[in-house]
């Protein structure tokens, strides 16, 4: 024995007398299951210093906490064979390894248990063999003392939760994230990895407590309530009080009550018994009425069958009955007499008829001022009807549902637009037939400029005549009255293009075109002599100047006459360039330095002398222009008007300047309808020499106006809407509101319009208070209430059923209704 056996057994030795911990306490005994394995222990494995021969080796599997021993050898130091039995399957409990088992070897020496370490290890294998050849290592596992040996350290992968004593084995640290902070941290890992991705969200990550934090990632210990479903509602029978979540399971709510069905307290719908059950069931008759009563019964079964007669027991009285049972004291004594109350000699005290009734009542209405009066009737039965006078025709508007006696004072229904506010407003109308149109105001006459197409009354609006014409204060028949541009407008000018002064845009030639060639024509200028000066003409200078159209051009003229430049209003950019002279040639084919430039205009061949500042020519100069006059060119002619219809003709002139100017014939009276404020001469033309006035003339002037007034040039406002109905007032629908009959008149029909009378009149329309109505009641005279007054059934006839009528006779007849003296005391 070595010297590390022999201080290892002397250690525990000194402490033998300790009790064996119950946890460091190994059983060898073992089943044999009738299967296993053979572990044959040679070479290496046979070479240990502290198993010595004697000692026991076991083979066991680790289930819960508890060792099971399934084989066992004897050690000796020479090659030896362990069997290890394998599970029987036959049997319910484990008593052997499974296939597949990884093999656990321990032995006990002395006081110490050892687990037996080899490499590699070996699987469990049903009928296997195999050598273990390989060195066995010895680690002490746990002592009688209650150590329990190993890596106690977390830190390292060897650590042994059991183990309270460590062992010196703990070798290879754990890897991990050793950063707190994040999800991946790892409070054993000794050696950082890398692994730190996460940024821990501490909370509870248990889904199975209440403290749960869906979002956590690390579990910081505050799961504490762990959640225990069940029905937390102690009104349930399902009630669990150890539950603190409810899963629904609450079916069946608490009744508290008697449940004992032999208790008059018992209720069918209590579940639980709330000691509320006093009185037990006692069954038997309970109803007192009968003979077979039981007054100690409380819960009736049935039984009762023979009801009590109670009544007078007397056989010489009124109303004996041999049928009573028990005598209530009701007999009465027998009185003799009339005993039918419809007779005169009616006695109420008799209760047997001795034959004395002999004058029968005739009954019914005596009042002589009510609907129903039977002068027949002796007697007063109540059932007078009061006559109330009124209307009771059902069609019309004053209809009484009270009134029993038409008084001739029904009103017709009349449908039509009752609302006075409306546009078709009828006044004898009673009874909307909602066709009432909204009033709108506004202009209605199609001659004015404020016509409203949506109006249906005239509100005064109409104020701007229309009137047709040319709206364009450059024609020549421009009237500023007209509110309508018809496209009449004549614009005069010289509409030959052969003249010199042609017009475009002239509609109308007025005798103003020239015809004239004395006069040079400038060209436009083609040329570049290499340097210019620049004229910017500004817009006030361009629009004092007569052109008419984009040919005109204007053209630049030197001192010497010469075309020096030019530019075509078409293309027209707001200058025109100034061509100087051409130094490097003999000819002078510019502007010379500091000489005056005249400009001209060409427009429809009439040349314009512009006057304007003076202009020097400067080369590479720009000089601004901002207003110009003109003149025509007078090419030695005598120029003026030289149309003979001009009132200022000159019958000298060669030339025609443009200058004519023309009579406008039209009424010059202000007063008039037709006044023209532009007419010179108040005549109708130059052929028809007439007064051309037109007299203004007052009235409607809407055709379709009731009245319209076809004489009428002005309207006045006084239009009113045609209103279409009967206009005769003898008539039964005549129209106040009407002003144009339509043919719609019905005459007037007078008779009885109730159609509930006896003589109604279909073909009436006006009530003349001839109704006569039927008087309702019982028409035959075989009833008990007949009505000779009567002309109409109501189906209120009563039979006369004959029999006792006395209520206090033996054979009273409560159907009857007529006594024939049958009554029995």
């Amino acid at each position: 024995m070595t010297i590390l056996k022999k201080f290892i057994l002397s250690f525990f030795l000194i402490f033998s007398f300790i009790l064996k911990s119950q946890n460091c306490d190994l059983n060898f005994n073992y089943t044999i299951t009738g299967s296993n394995m053979l572990i044959i222990f040679t070479g290496t494995s046979l070479e240990n210093n502290i198993l010595t021969s004697g000692d026991t080796i076991g083979a066991f599997k680790k289930i819960d906490d508890d060792y099971l021993c399934v084989g066992n050898m004897m050690w000796t130091g020479q090659t030896n064979t362990l069997a290890i039995w394998g599970n029987d399957q036959v049997s319910n409990q484990i008593d052997g390894y499974y296939p597949g088992d990884t093999i656990k070897l321990m032995t006990r020496i002395d006081d110490v248990i050892y687990k037996i370490l080899f490499d590699p290890s070996i699987l469990y294998s049903t009928n296997g063999t195999s050598n273990l050849s390989n060195e066995l290592i010895l680690s002490a596992y746990c002592d009688s003392m209650g150590s329990i040996f190993g890596c106690t350290n977390e830190g390292y992968q060897e650590y042994n939760s059991e183990a309270n004593s460590d062992n010196g084995t703990c070798l290879i640290p754990i890897s991990g994230c050793t950063i707190n902070g994040y999800a991946e941290y790892n409070p054993n890992a000794l050696v950082y990895d890398g692994s730190c991705q996460t940024i821990a969200i501490n909370g509870c990550t248990d889904v199975n407590y209440f403290e749960f934090d869906s979002l956590a990632n690390y579990n910081d210990g505050s799961c504490e309530n762990f959640i225990i479903n069940g029905c937390t509602n102690s009104n349930y029978l399902e009630y669990d009080s150890i539950a603190n979540q409810d899963d629904g399971s609450c079916q069946s709510f608490k009744i508290f009550g008697c449940t004992n069905i032999n208790f008059l307290e018992y209720s069918i719908l209590a579940n639980i018994d709330d000691s509320s059950c006093f009185t037990p069931v006692i069954s038997g008759c309970t109803n007192i009425l009968y003979q077979e009563y039981d007054s100690l019964a409380n819960q009736d079964d049935g039984s009762c069958q023979n009801i009590h007669i109670f009544g007078c027991l007397d056989s010489l009285a009124f109303n004996f009955n041999s049928n009573v049972t028990i005598e209530d004291s009701s007999c009465i004594s027998i009185t003799y007499g009339c005993i039918n109350p419809n007779y005169h000699e009616y006695d109420s005290i008799a209760n047997v008829n001795d034959g004395s009734c002999i004058t029968p009542y005739t009954i019914g209405c005596t009042s002589v001022l009510s609907l129903n009066y039977n002068p027949l009737a002796d007697t007063d039965d109540g059932s007078c009807i009061p006559i109330i006078y009124g209307c009771n025709d059902i069609n019309a508007i004053n209809f009484d549902s009270i009134a029993n006696v038409n008084d001739g004072s029904c009103i017709d229904l009349t449908y039509g637009c009752i609302d006075s506010l409306a546009y078709n407003f009828n006044s004898l109308a009673n009874t909307s037939d909602e066709s009432c149109i909204e009033r709108i105001y506004g202009c209605m006459d199609l001659n004015y400029m404020e016509f409203d197409i949506n109006a249906n009354s005239d509100s005064g609006l109409c104020e701007t005549l229309i009137l047709y014409g040319c709206m364009d204060p450059q024609a020549s028949n421009f009237n500023t009255d007209i509110t309508i541009d018809d496209g009449s407008c004549i614009y005069n000018g010289c509409t030959d293009e052969n003249a010199i002064n042609y017009e475009s845009y002239a509609t109308f030639n007025d005798g103003t075109c020239l015809y004239f060639s004395q006069c040079n024509i400038p060209e436009q200028y083609l040329g570049n002599t290499g340097s210019n000066m620049i004229l910017g003409l500004l817009d006030s200078f361009i629009d004092s100047l007569p052109i008419t159209n984009n040919d005109a051009y204007i053209v630049a003229i030197s001192e010497q006459g010469d075309v020096i430049g030019s530019i075509q209003m078409d293309l027209f950019d707001g200058t025109i360039a100034v061509w100087g002279d051409d130094t490097g040639t003999i000819e002078i084919d510019g502007a010379e330095s500091f000489s005056q430039v005249s400009l001209q205009l060409v427009n429809s061949n009439i040349l314009y002398q512009i006057s304007t500042e003076e202009i020097i020519y400067t080369t590479n100069s720009i000089q601004v222009l901002d207003y110009a006059f003109y003149t025509i060119v007078d090419c030695n002619n005598d120029m003026g008007c030289m149309d003979s219809l001009a009132l200022n003709f000159d019958p000298y002139a060669e030339f025609d300047d443009n200058s004519c100017y023309y009579p406008v014939y039209g009424c010059m009276d202000p007063l008039a309808f037709n006044f023209n404020q532009f007419a010179t001469v108040n005549l109708e033309s130059v052929s028809n020499q007439v007064d051309p006035c037109i007299e203004v003339v007052e009235g409607c002037t809407n055709e379709n106006a009731f009245n319209f007034d076809s004489l009428a040039n002005n309207d006045n406002g006084s239009c009113i809407p045609v209103v279409l109905g009967c206009t005769d007032n003898q008539s039964f629908n005549f129209n106040i509101f009407a002003n144009t009959d339509n043919g719609s008149c019905i005459p007037e029909i007078f008779g009885c319009i109730d159609s509930t009378a006896l003589n109604f009149d279909s073909l009436a329309n006006v009530s003349d208070f001839s109704c006569l109505y039927p008087i309702y009641g019982c028409t035959s005279n075989t009833a008990l209430n007949y009505n000779s007054e009567a002309t109409d059934d109501d189906g209120s006839c009563i039979e006369i059923i004959y029999g006792c009528t006395n209520a206090q006779a033996f054979n009273y007849d409560s159907l009857a209704n007529q006594n024939d003296g049958s009554c029995i005391a």
